[in-house]
């Protein structure tokens, strides 16, 4: 594939790659792109010798704009770097095949009783806290002859481990390395021998403590988030990354990173320093944001002015190359010191000083809050007890509502109760009245008046026959109860029984109990006219009633003490049958 057939975007990537390789061949990196979807970091992951990634893994948008945010530079300020940096181009990275030589299993078992004893030595002089620095002991070893130069050293690459675990293993292997120990550590340390020197006589006493060789404190995590803690605590950032593919790392590590004059430069000034290799995910995305070409790297970065716009972090000054050179103590001590600190001081302060009027309002606010708290609590007691007071009228209010509304609701229970009986009972008598109530003769010779007073006084003249039987007669006498908007068209057929009921099932009408609410009487001389259950008498077998008569219809005390029906319109109200 031509380079004219490359787009802008997978130009640039290329170039990338070609000044990271140092110019490998053309075509070879465009087929590794290519099939890695053009993804850089994928690329270098199968230089480095990885296994090669799935092409599909990182066929994402999301994954493009991911990596181009992780690779954006920061603003950089290189005006501060008083010499001329030539900055040589990224080591070539052996991409061969890594295999095992006839050399390599020859001095195997040599590597490992070697790095055994190591090992051991190693654990002994842990344990009585002399340092002792860690030796490459398998530089010998399968990965040494294969052509890396950390053998000794954890595989790199790895883009789970989290950013923290990733700096604490760089902090801690760079101890071993060294035989130096953080300088908060080393304070520890010192604390831990002065208290057992003025301890007890009988516990043992190390007369002469080990002044141990120290490191600077390193920020544990990465190296966004030591950017935004440097940012935000108004402090200047030292980034260092080194690589193990160049020889000048182990030196700078050794000699500069555990110089007492560098690394108290750096305490006194409450300088923050993150370091890491640029194996690691985030040591190489940082060295791209910072343009690092040449290890080890050194990069001081501080809030900086701008004249239009917020301060913001910038990159101050950048040195890479020889420790004995630019990245000497005595380098970056007196560009520390003489140079970047005077220029950021102004920024810094200023910072500070908003953090601390800050800090002095959330100071006055938390005072606030807790003499209004303190208020608060004096007048506790007063309002509990009152509340308590109220809480007990309430509840003594809230028993007699409840008390009512349990009255009410029987009372509305109970009236719901007559309702329905009451509308049971109108529905037998218009069934009554359909059923039982013997139709008037016209012109009927043979047929008797009855004069009826109802208990609400009204007079009801009827002629009934002799052959009627004393149940029409009280059917009929049901039926003045049933008001005049209830026509007799509407009566029902059938009795008012559920379908399902047995009663409706086995109705007999002749033998049904009606049991009246009222009874008939002739009024002089007084003799009731009684109704028997199942009894067919006729009202011509009734000498009271022969001819003709005055009768007066009383009411019977019902279950609900209702004494006499409604006297608008004549029915008796919520009275059972």
């Amino acid at each position: 594939m031509s380079l004219d057939a490359l787009t802008d975007a997978e130009k640039e990537k290329l170039a990338q790659l070609q000044a990271i390789t140092n110019g490998a061949d053309v075509d070879t990196q465009i087929s590794l792109l290519q099939s890695v979807d053009w993804d850089l970091q994928a690329a270098l992951q199968a230089i480095y010798g990885e296994e090669r990634p799935n092409a599909s893994v990182y066929h994402s948008n999301n994954a493009v704009e991911e990596q181009a945010r992780l690779l954006e530079p920061m603003e950089v300020d290189d005006s501060l770097v008083f010499d001329a940096q030539s900055r040589p181009t990224y080591p070539s990275f052996r991409s061969g095949m890594r295999g095992v030589g006839i050399f390599s299993l020859l001095t195997a078992p040599f590597s490992f009783t070697l790095g055994l004893l190591a090992s051991l030595f190693h654990y002994v002089f842990r344990v009585l806290r002399i340092p002792f620095p860690r030796l490459n002991t398998l530089s010998l070893s399968l990965n040494r002859s294969a052509g890396g130069r950390g053998g000794g050293r954890r595989r790199r690459g790895s883009h789970s481990d989290d950013p923290s675990v990733v700096a604490e293993r760089w902090v801690r292997e760079l101890e071993e390395e060294t035989g130096a120990v953080c300088i908060s550590k080393a304070a520890l340390m010192e604390a831990q021998a002065e208290g057992d020197e003025a301890g007890p006589s009988n516990r043992p006493v190390r007369r002469h403590p080990v002044k141990a060789k120290t490191l600077p404190d390193f920020f544990l995590g990465g190296y966004d988030a030591a950017l935004k803690a440097a940012e935000r605590e108004a402090r200047v950032l030292c980034v260092i990354i080194t690589s193990e593919e160049h020889d000048d790392s182990p030196a700078f590590r050794k000699e500069v990173l555990t110089d007492p004059e560098f690394v108290h430069a750096l305490t006194d000034n409450r300088v923050m320093v993150w370091g890491g290799d640029v194996r690691d995910r985030d040591g190489y995305q940082a060295s791209m944001k910072l343009g690092a070409t040449t290890y080890p790297f050194v990069a001081f970065s501080s809030l900086y002015g701008r004249p239009h716009g917020p301060d913001r972090m910038s990159v101050i000054s950048r040195h890479s190359g020889s420790p004995t050179s630019i990245t000497s103590v005595e380098t970056l001590t007196g560009h520390l010191t003489n140079l970047v600190l005077p220029r950021v001081a102004p920024v810094l302060r200023r910072k500070q000083a908003e953090t601390q009027s800050r800090e002095y309002e959330r100071r006055l606010r938390e005072e606030q809050d807790r003499a209004y708290a303190e208020a608060q609590h004096k007048d506790y007691e007063r309002i509990m007890k009152r509340r308590q007071e109220e809480e007990q009228e309430r509840r003594e209010e809230e028993r007699r509502r409840m008390e009512a509304e349990e009255r009410e609701e029987l009372l509305r229970y109970e009236a719901a109760q007559r309702k329905r009986r009451a509308g049971e009972r109108m529905a037998w008598r218009r069934y009554a009245r359909r059923a039982l109530v013997p139709p008037e003769i016209p012109g009927s010779k043979s047929a008797m008046p009855i004069r009826f007073r109802m208990p609400s006084g009204k007079l009801i003249v009827r002629k009934f026959e002799p052959t009627d039987t004393i149940t029409g007669l009280y059917a009929f006498v049901a039926s003045q109860f049933i008001p005049d908007s209830e026509t007799p068209d509407g009566d029902p057929y059938s009795p008012p029984c559920d379908e399902d009921d047995e009663e409706a099932a086995e109705f007999d009408l002749d033998g049904y109990d009606w049991d009246w609410e009222f009874q008939v009487a002739v009024a002089f001389p007084k003799q009731t006219i009684p109704w028997e259950r199942g009894s067919d008498k006729k009202i011509g077998s009734i000498s009271a009633l022969k001819g003709g008569a005055n009768v007066v219809v009383e009411m019977k005390a019902s279950e609900d003490d209702d004494k006499a029906p409604d006297t608008d319109d004549d029915t008796p109200s919520e009275d059972s049958l």
